[in-house]
């Protein structure tokens, strides 16, 4: 499921897990949040994984880390 913040609103790794706490398992809760302006997509239209995984892989994507 992917949610957009709407224009001009903002949300942090801790709020999102405080918002999601209730509504999932706490071991399906990220350890690490990544934040992304737009989901690479292939040819297709569909996610592509490949390339969100290299960027992260390499560091290219800014993550915060909770606790």
């Amino acid at each position: 499921m992917l949610h957009r913040v709407a224009p001009g609103a903002s949300a942090s790794a801790e709020e999102l897990k405080e918002f999601l706490g209730p509504l999932v398992a706490k071991w399906w809760l990220p350890e690490r949040w990544a934040f992304i302006e737009t989901v690479p997509k292939t040819s297709v239209g569909k996610f592509d994984k490949k390339v969100l995984r290299a960027q992260y892989a390499e560091d290219e994507l800014p993550y915060e880390t909770l606790d």
